[in-house]
């Protein structure tokens, strides 16, 4: 389930952060991104394997799947309340009027 929107949002990642960086700036970005991608992927898959060896293969699961719901619910409460300020219009927060209006 992971792996099937990983390459979707990697793609669009990409396609909004390279129109930002300048040409000198693309390869440290790039790299940057790149290696935060690859340890964000690669150290949950590192500590299961070692988990594995002293905790078993049924406690390890159990332990990664309910880490990777409260996560998954972490995610959506915050991106909903990041959200909320937003418009279609503009992708702002809009600004909230004072008691003098402005």
């Amino acid at each position: 389930m992971r792996g099937s929107s990983s390459s979707g949002s990697f793609s669009g990642a990409f396609r909004g952060l390279l129109p930002r960086a300048s040409a000198d700036g693309r390869a440290g970005l790039l790299e940057t991104f790149y290696i935060e991608y690859y340890i964000a992927f690669g150290l949950p898959v590192i500590l299961v394997g070692l988990a594995m060896g002293r905790f078993g293969l049924e406690r390890t699961a159990e332990v990664y799947g309910t880490c990777d719901i409260i996560l998954a619910l972490v995610y959506t409460v915050l991106s909903g309340v990041s959200a909320a300020g937003f418009t279609a219009e503009n992708r702002w927060p809009q600004k909230q009027a004072d008691a003098t209006g402005r």
